[in-house]
C-alpha cells in the first residue's frame, strides 16, 4: 500500500526582530519586521502601519538591523540569518509611483560559515556602527567578523572572550573611535565586562587592517556578580550604550570645585538579572564635549586622565594561553557600577530607547510575561535611575519606538501589538498596582513621594518610601534608583497582529455541526496563552480566542511555567453553551500536577456505548485517574487510578485496583490523548498503552488493551537512520493523538505518534480485537526541521471515511516547535501483484 502525503506549510506569524529606520525620505518613517523566514516592510503612517511589501528568505532569520548610507538620511537593511548556514544580506530598498510596487532588492549576498569552528552558543548577533561603515557580527566562539558595508568585504578578528553574552559599541561622539563593550564569562565562570578598541586602517584600496588586542581605557575591566546576572547562559542579557548629554545630565551652573563624580561622562547598561546596573565611562577626552567652564572642565579631565592612567595596567596583546593571558584576568577586578536599580519582575526580553534622538535617557523594557515597564535617567544626578512601570502587553522578543508615544511590540508567544504609551493612566483602579511590585524591594516609592523629592532639586532623595533606602551609597558613591508604585495602565492597544505561535497542542473538530470542520490550537506562553479556533482553508482565520491569560508567577527566578491546572484554579463546568461557572474545588481531580489529557469517556454495555457519560479520565505524568460524576453529591469522585511508575509499558498495574504485577522501571507519562472510549498513553522510552474502561467485578475499572513500544528503528529503511545510533534515539514521543475519524463510532483504527530527534511522524493502524500495533506510513527523515509538537487527523469529506477511498481526503496537520504548521494528505495506493492486490510502502510526497 502506497500512501502519497503533499505537504504545505503556513507562512510563520511570530516576530522574531523588528526595527525603524527611513529607506526613502527623513519625512517618512518605516518599520521593517523580520519573521522567521521573511522580512516585511511597513509605512509609518498617521492612520496606522500600512504593508508596503514582504520577501522571503531562505533560512532562519536571526536578526534585522538599519544600516545608515552616509551623506544621505536613507538607510540599507542588514538581516542576519542563524546557524547552521549563517549568512549576512544586505537590502535596499525601491519604491515607484504606483502604490504598493516597493521591493527589496539584495545587495550583498555574504556567506559567514567556517568549517571547524564551533558556533557562538550564548550570542550570535549583529550590530551596525552609526556611521554606516561597517558592522560587527557573532556567530562562532572566539572570533568576531567585521563586515565593511560598502564592499561587504568581510574581516574576521580573534578575541579571548570566547563565551560571548553580549556587545555593543561605547557611546563615543567621535565617529572615527571604534570601541567593543564585551560581556563574556571567562574560564572561572566568572561574568567579565571589557571594552576593547577596534582599529580600522585602510592600508590599500582593498584591504583593510583589523586590530582588537588591546583594552580600551575608556571602560576599565570589571567583575559582575552572579546575584545581579544570576543566569546568563540561560536568559538574555543587553548591553545598552547611553551617552553623555549636557541638557540631561550636566547642572549649567556647577562650581569648578564641585567633585567630579557629579558628571556623568556616559557609560553601559547592563539589562537583563535582577538589577539593571550602570557602568561609567572613565576618561571624556577622547569623547569631545564642548565643556561647560572650560577651564574647569580641563583641570577635572587632566585630573582624570591621569588616575587612570596611573592606576590601570596596560594589558598585553590577547592570547589564549601563558602567563600573559593569566596576568589580563587577573587585572580584572570587581568595579562598583555608577548607578543601580532592582528589577522586580522576570526575566528581560527585550528593550528600546524611546528618545526619538536615540540619546538613550529613556528607555522601555519589558520581561517575558509582557511587563512593560519604563527607565528613565531625567535628572540622573539627583534621582538616579528611576524604573517607571507602564502596564502588560504580549510578552516581547522586539521593542521599537516609532513616534508619538507608539510603540510596536513584536511577540513569538503571543499576538503581536502597536501600542500608545499614554502620560496619564488609563484606568482609575486606585487599589491595584500597575504591576505588582514585592513588598521587599527597598528603593519602591509611592508617586506622591517621588512628586515631593522632586521639589527638592538638588538635594536628591535621602529618605525612602514604602521601602525605604533609595538615593546615594554614602560608602561606594552608587545611586541606587527609585521603583514609583504607580496605579492604573498606561498602556493602550491600538493594533493587534495575530499570531498561532507556538502550538502547544491542537484538535480538529465540527463545532457547529456542518460537516466542515475547524482545527482548535492551544497556543501562546507566558501571559499570552490562547485557545484558538481557525478555518481550515488558503489561511488561518481567528473565529474566537481565550487571551490574557494571568500568570501564575511572580518572581524572575522560577522556572518557566508550563501548561497544567493550578491548585488556586478551580474546574469549570458548562450550564449553557455561552457560559462557563466555576465549581467547587472539593473534586478528585489532580491539581498541582501537569495535566497531559483530560476528556469525557463512554461506558461500553450490552454491546452499547453510554451516549451520555458520567465518566472523565484525567492523565498527569505520575498517574491517570478515572473520575466519576456523582449527581447527588455534585462533586467528581476517583473510581480507578492506574500508576505511571507501576511497570514498564503500561502492562495495566493500578495503584489499588489490582490487574498486573508491581515493579520496574519508574516511568512517567510523557503524552496522552484520548477518545469516546479509547486513551492512549506514551511513557518514556516509547512505550504506547491503551486503556478503555471496564466493569471488573462490579466496579469501574481502566484496563490496558494494547501495548507496544514503537520504534522506528525496526522498519524497512533502517539506513535512513544514525548508524550506531542510541537505544532512545528514535523512540522518544512528542505528540499523539488519537481522534474519532469516523463519528457514528465510539472507536478509532488509526492513531498518529510524533518523535524527538527524528523530528518524524508516523501512522498506526489497530483493530479493537487485536492487541497489536501496526505501522502504516511515516514520513521521510529529514522532512521537517522541527519537532513535532501537536497532531490532528480528519477526513475532509462528509460520509467518506475509509482510509481507501480516495475521495475521503484524510488529512494530518502537524504543529511544529517553530510555530509552522505541515499538512499532509493520506493517499492509499494498490498494486497488482501475481494476479491479487498487494500494498506497497507508504511514503512521503
Amino acid at each position: 500500500m502506497s500512501t502519497r502525503i503533499t505537504s504545505t506549510f503556513h507562512p510563520s506569524s511570530s516576530i522574531i526582530s523588528s526595527v525603524k529606520c527611513s529607506l526613502i525620505s527623513p519625512d517618512l518613517s518605516h518599520l521593517v519586521v523580520a519573521k522567521l523566514n521573511s522580512v516585511s516592510v511597513y509605512s509609518i503612517l498617521e492612520s496606522g502601519l500600512q504593508l508596503e511589501c514582504s520577501v522571503g528568505v531562505r533560512g532562519k532569520v536571526r536578526v534585522v538591523r538599519a544600516v545608515p548610507i552616509q551623506n544621505s538620511h536613507r538607510s540599507n537593511l542588514l538581516i542576519l540569518l542563524d546557524h547552521p548556514d549563517p549568512e549576512l544580506l544586505i537590502f535596499t530598498y525601491t519604491e515607484t509611483s504606483e502604490p504598493k510596487t516597493a521591493t527589496l532588492n539584495i545587495k550583498h549576498q555574504i556567506p559567514l560559515d567556517e568549517r571547524g569552528n564551533r558556533p557562538s552558543e550564548l550570542c550570535t548577533d549583529a550590530i551596525v556602527h552609526p556611521s554606516g561603515v561597517f558592522g560587527v557580527v557573532s556567530c562562532y566562539t572566539g572570533k568576531l567578523k567585521v563586515v565593511m558595508m560598502e564592499s561587504g568585504e568581510v574581516h574576521n578578528v580573534q578575541i579571548p572572550e570566547l563565551n560571548l553574552l553580549s556587545f555593543t559599541f561605547l557611546p563615543l561622539v567621535h565617529k572615527h573611535n571604534y570601541a567593543l563593550a564585551l560581556l563574556y564569562i571567562d574560564y572561572k565562570e566568572h561574568i567579565q565586562l571589557v571594552s576593547r578598541n577596534l582599529r580600522i586602517s585602510p592600508s590599500s584600496e582593498s584591504n583593510v587592517d583589523l586590530d582588537i588586542s588591546s583594552y580600551s581605557h575608556l571602560l576599565p575591566p570589571t567583575t559582575i556578580s552572579y546575584k545581579h546576572l544570576p543566569n546568563p547562559a540561560e536568559t538574555a542579557v543587553h548591553l545598552i550604550p547611553i551617552p553623555a548629554d549636557e541638557d540631561y545630565m550636566y547642572d549649567m551652573h556647577m562650581d569648578e570645585d564641585e567633585h567630579e563624580t557629579d558628571v556623568f561622562l556616559g557609560g553601559i547598561l547592563v539589562v537583563g538579572g535582577r538589577k539593571v546596573l550602570l557602568y561609567e565611562l572613565t576618561s571624556q577626552e577622547v569623547q569631545e564635549f564642548k565643556p561647560v567652564k572650560g577651564k574647569g572642565k580641563r583641570k577635572r579631565d587632566s585630573k582624570k586622565q591621569k588616575q587612570i592612567d596611573a592606576s590601570t595596567p596596560t594589558p598585553t596583546p590577547n592570547t589564549d594561553s601563558g602567563s600573559s593571558k593569566q596576568k589580563n584576568l587577573n587585572e580584572i577586578k570587581k568595579r562598583d557600577p555608577r548607578a543601580t536599580v532592582e528589577w522586580p519582575w522576570s526575566w528581560v526580553t527585550a528593550c528600546t530607547p524611546v528618545d526619538e534622538d536615540e540619546s538613550s535617557h529613556k528607555i522601555l523594557i519589558g520581561d517575558a510575561f509582557g511587563r512593560l515597564a519604563m527607565l528613565s535617567l531625567y535628572r540622573f544626578k539627583e534621582f538616579g535611575m528611576v524604573l517607571i512601570p507602564l502596564g502588560e502587553t504580549s510578552p516581547p522578543t522586539s521593542l521599537t519606538y516609532l513616534s508619538n508615544q507608539i510603540t510596536f511590540i513584536g511577540s513569538h508567544l503571543g499576538d503581536s501589538q502597536l501600542v500608545r504609551i499614554s502620560q496619564v493612566a488609563l484606568s482609575t483602579a486606585k487599589e491595584s498596582l500597575t504591576l505588582p511590585i514585592p513588598e521587599s524591594v527597598g528603593t519602591r516609592i509611592s508617586v506622591e513621594e517621588f512628586n515631593g523629592l522632586e521639589d527638592e532639586r538638588g538635594k536628591g532623595p535621602s529618605s525612602g518610601g514604602s521601602g525605604g533606602s533609595g538615593g546615594t551609597d554614602s560608602r561606594k558613591g552608587i545611586k541606587k534608583g527609585w521603583i514609583v508604585a504607580t496605579h492604573g495602565s498606561f498602556v493602550e492597544v491600538i493594533q493587534t497582529f495575530k499570531n498561532i505561535a507556538p502550538i502547544r497542542d491542537a484538535v480538529l473538530a465540527d463545532l457547529d455541526g456542518s460537516g466542515q470542520s475547524h482545527i482548535v490550537t492551544c497556543s501562546g506562553g507566558g501571559n499570552a496563552g490562547s485557545v484558538n479556533i481557525v478555518r481550515i482553508g488558503a489561511d488561518f482565520e481567528e473565529t474566537a480566542s481565550l487571551w490574557n491569560c494571568s500568570p501564575l508567577l511572580l518572581h524572575h527566578h522560577h522556572p518557566p511555567l508550563h501548561p497544567r491546572l493550578h491548585p488556586n484554579l478551580n474546574p469549570t463546568s458548562t450550564p449553557n453553551p455561552t457560559q462557563l461557572e466555576c465549581v467547587d474545588t472539593s473534586h478528585d481531580f489532580i491539581l498541582p500536577n501537569q495535566t497531559l489529557y483530560i476528556g469525557n469517556m463512554a461506558l461500553k454495555t450490552a454491546g452499547k456505548y453510554d451516549e451520555d457519560s458520567a465518566l472523565v479520565v484525567q492523565v498527569v505524568p505520575e498517574a491517570a485517574v478515572l473520575l466519576q460524576y456523582d449527581a447527588v453529591l455534585g462533586r467528581w469522585t476517583c473510581v480507578d487510578r492506574v500508576e505511571a511508575d507501576a511497570d514498564k509499558g503500561g502492562s495495566g498495574s493500578r495503584g489499588g485496583s489490582g490487574g498486573g504485577s508491581r515493579g520496574g522501571s519508574m516511568m512517567k507519562f510523557v503524552k496522552a490523548s484520548g477518545n469516546a472510549s479509547q486513551l492512549l498513553i506514551a511513557q518514556a522510552g516509547g512505550w504506547v498503552a491503551v486503556y478503555t474502561v471496564q466493569m471488573r467485578e462490579g466496579k469501574l475499572r481502566l484496563v490496558r488493551t494494547t501495548a507496544r513500544k514503537l520504534d522506528l528503528a525496526e522498519q524497512k529503511s533502517p539506513f535512513l537512520f544514525p548508524s550506531p545510533s542510541p537505544s532512545w534515539y528514535n523512540t522518544e514521543i512528542s505528540a499523539l493523538t488519537c481522534p474519532l475519524l469516523d463519528p457514528s463510532k465510539h472507536f478509532t483504527r488509526l492513531i498518529a505518534a510524533a518523535f524527538w530527534h527524528t523530528n518524524q511522524l508516523a501512522l498506526y493502524t489497530f483493530t479493537p480485537q487485536s492487541a497489536e500495533l501496526e505501522l502504516l506510513c511515516q514520513s521521510p527523515l529529514g522532512a521537517l526541521t522541527s519537532p513535532v509538537r501537536a497532531v490532528v487527523m480528519g477526513f475532509m469529506s462528509v460520509g467518506r471515511y475509509r482510509v481507501e477511498d480516495r475521495e475521503s481526503h484524510l488529512c494530518v496537520f502537524a504543529g511544529l516547535a517553530d510555530g509552522g504548521v505541515v499538512s499532509w494528505e493520506v493517499v492509499v495506493e494498490e498494486e497488482d501483484v501475481g494476479g491479487g492486490r498487494s500494498s506497497s510502502s507508504s511514503r512521503v510526497g
